[in-house]
């Protein structure tokens, strides 16, 4: 939440001897009790909910069709849940998400409390995105990371926010504000490999923060995750527990820091990561969703006072150690005000979780003063983003609202600042195409790659290959190479992608640009001749376009790594000048 700041200089946290103190930043935020009160303003009374109707507003349930069928109808009118969240079994296209939300909020508000659901996705762009079919492309949060800007970061979040809430869906789980770190991010396969912003703290607390701002500028809340921190962790924890063996010192200055600078923007909502950090609490090995340790150091230590979610309760982390119920319950108990499931429990499962937890409740075992106090929280976020009351989308309008147009252009504008020189060794950059003969030889399947260069330089050659070259696309770019005095190849995933190494290996290197499409990783695997190479940080038609202006100098070369690529430093990019010239 956005407030004044102050200065925590410690949090005592309990140890089995003695203290350990840890200080920072964060912002003032509303005491639940104020923001009770602020519920009784608008008529959202916490004393008119049932015990059922409290309890279910704990909870992030999942559906299992993508029309809202009959069982579906059951289950919400049985648990009356605070929220659904869609997973790709729900979603075919725009239209029919719209036409599902619609049918949610419908059935909630017949059987409900009379708030709306929380209807919750994970759209964090690049190689996490739910919402595919009738949606914008967005790019990879490593994007943003390279144009490093804030004003970039929350024109992301807008473009996001608003092609969310065209189609009903008011919660977007993301971004993720864990650090770049080669143990989790580095390898292709890895769980977070590109899906983090830079490895710079500071860069990350930003640029989160940004598209939080953003997202909620179109009335979307935005949920950074994975607090602490899932970075630093070896292992995957929709398998099993990580252990994150970092001192206590370097958890302050790397994970801690970039969720506490994403805390200053608008952010009211944090995921908890399933993994175990024995600095922040070292008498039991347990989950950070499941720790009043860490949640303590989030609430009192960092001053967050808003909506802790879990992450998916049925991932290994937790069903191998715990029980569904008994980790629910626990997780609650440890500070946890929105519990979510994931696609893999079922529906009469969620009921025994859901009813397991009221019964907690009417035993004592889960306080009434923690219930309330997280009943509140949830409560207070829908009244700050405005979702207190609810209106059909008219589905025939769909694509008129996602404002597809708009957002290419956004997001090209965006790529351009994005676009990253990691060497012009050989002066070849920004391309002449005045004096000298260019070639560009592209994925055929990406016509968006000519259609912008072609605009630029009518006069170019090229060749669009196979996307698995074969043996007539190695003879024809030797060709092309042959009659060309500077050469550009784009080329993408090349840890898969192998025969598109073989065929940038066999261009001339002192003549030859090299694009890397979408990971910056792929740079490893370039033979050390290749040394102008290019970086876009994902392969989508934006990307695609701000790639060529670059190249031809239509706009200067302003992107810098957000993270260390081989021996090139975070930070490190050639600037290039735009050229004069009438484009």
């Amino acid at each position: 939440m956005r407030g004044k700041r102050r200065r925590f200089w410690w949090l005592s946290l309990v140890l089995l001897a003695g203290l350990v103190s840890w200080g920072g930043l964060g912002p003032v935020v509303p005491a639940a009790g104020d923001m009770a009160d602020d519920h009784m303003r608008r008529g959202i009374q916490l004393d008119d909910l049932t015990l059922e109707e409290k309890v279910g507003q704990l909870f992030l349930i999942t559906i299992y069709s993508a029309n809202l069928d009959d069982a579906d109808r059951d289950l919400i009118a049985d648990v009356l849940p605070g929220g659904v969240v869609l997973f790709p079994m729900n979603i075919v296209d725009a239209e029919q998400v719209t036409a599902l939300t619609n049918a949610l909020q419908t059935e909630a508000q017949a059987v409900g409390v009379g708030v709306p659901l929380l209807i919750a996705v994970d759209q964090e762009g690049g190689p996490v995105r739910r919402l595919k079919d009738g949606f914008s492309p967005f790019p990879s949060v490593q994007l943003v990371g390279g144009a490093g800007s804030r004003d970039d970061a929350w024109q992301v979040g807008v473009a996001l926010g608003q092609e969310l809430a065209a189609v009903g869906v008011n919660m977007n789980l993301a971004p993720v504000a864990d650090l770049h770190r080669v143990e989790s991010g580095g390898v292709p396969g890895q769980v977070l490999y590109r899906r983090t912003i830079s490895s710079d703290p500071d860069l990350v607390g930003e640029l989160a923060g940004g598209m939080v701002d953003g997202m909620g500028e179109a009335g979307v809340i935005g949920v950074l995750k994975h607090f602490p921190g899932h970075g630093a962790a070896t292992q995957d924890s929709h398998n099993e527990l990580p252990h994150v063996d970092l001192a206590l010192e370097d958890v302050q200055r790397t994970s801690l820091r970039a969720f506490e600078g994403a805390f200053s923007s608008s952010a009211r909502a944090v995921m908890t990561g399933h993994l175990w950090y024995p600095a922040l609490d070292p008498a039991v090995t347990r989950p950070a969703t499941m720790s009043p340790m860490v949640l303590g150091l989030l609430r009192e230590g960092m001053g967050f006072d808003g909506v802790v979610i879990t992450d998916a309760m049925d991932m290994g982390a937790i069903l191998r150690e715990y029980t569904l119920s008994g980790a629910v319950i626990a997780a609650i108990n440890a500070g946890v005000d929105l519990v979510t499931f994931g696609p893999h429990v079922s529906a009469q499962d969620q009921r025994v979780v859901i009813n397991s937890t009221i019964q907690a409740v009417r035993s004592g075992a889960i306080p009434m003063e923690r219930l309330d106090e997280a009943v509140t929280r949830v409560l207070a976020l829908r009244v700050a983003y405005g979702l207190t009351a609810w209106s059909a989308l008219d589905v025939n309008e769909t694509e008129q609202r996602l404002l597809l147009d708009a957002h290419h252009q956004a997001l090209v504008a965006v790529a351009e600042n994005a676009v990253t020189v990691l060497d012009n060794a050989q002066d070849l950059l920004p391309l002449d195409s005045e004096n000298q003969r260019v070639a560009v030889i592209y994925p055929s399947t990406y016509s968006h790659i000519l259609n912008a260069c072609w605009g630029i330089d009518p006069d170019l050659m090229w060749y669009g290959y196979t996307y698995q070259p074969t043996s007539q696309d190695f003879a024809a770019v030797e060709t092309l190479a042959q009659n060309a005095e500077t050469v550009v190849i784009f080329v993408e995933d090349l840890h898969q992608n192998t025969t598109q190494l073989r065929l940038a290996e066999s261009l001339p290197p002192e003549r030859t640009v090299t694009v890397l499409l979408r990971s910056p990783f792929d740079w490893e695997r370039l033979p050390e001749p290749l040394t102008t190479v290019v970086l876009t940080y994902d392969s989508i038609p934006a990307t695609h376009v701000a790639a060529c202006r670059v190249l031809y100098g239509v706009v200067p070369a302003r992107g810098r790594l957000p993270m260390a690529v081989g021996p090139y430093p975070p930070g490190m990019g050639v600037q290039l000048p735009e050229e004069v010239g009438d484009w």
